[in-house]
């Protein structure tokens, strides 16, 4: 390969990463012009007189009028998401569980346990009877002393 031939690869691929750049930005651009649609459709709901907001708007943009996520609405696509879910089933999740589900190494999986449990939930470990613990949400609590 001669100088040259380096030099147009080098500017074709340059070309090609702004061309992928362009899509990446104009694609960001109309996923915010739908959500400031929305936020406006339920700001227009809102100002209606009698405050009254449709679910569908809700519901559609997981925003309330304020923008903010309403409190009672929990992402169930996240690794946290999927933590919680396996310690509440019946027998619980061990580490090792955890670990493959979620990709993690076994101490992020231990912090977040530990970080469930200054949020408020109740998480008591068990010994299963092949010999593994197991940890079990038995209920979640509104945190003392804390938001």
């Amino acid at each position: 390969m001669n100088l040259r031939e380096i030099d147009r690869l080098a500017e074709e691929t340059a070309q090609r990463q702004l061309v992928e750049k362009d899509a990446l930005n104009r694609k960001h651009v109309r996923q915010m012009d739908v959500i400031r649609e929305f936020r406006a459709l339920a700001d227009a709901a809102a100002s209606n007189g009698n405050g009254h907001v449709p679910a569908a708007i809700t519901e559609q943009t997981g925003t309330d009028p304020a923008g903010s996520p309403p409190a009672s609405m929990p992402r169930n696509d996240t690794k946290k998401a999927l933590i919680i879910s396996m310690m509440e089933r019946k027998g619980g999740a061990t580490n090792a569980e955890m670990v493959s589900a979620t990709g993690w190494v076994i101490n992020s999986v231990r912090g977040q346990v530990s970080a469930l449990r200054k949020s408020g939930y109740t998480i008591t470990p068990e010994k299963r009877a092949d010999g593994q613990r197991a940890y079990i949400v038995k209920e979640r609590q509104a945190p003392s002393g804390q938001r």
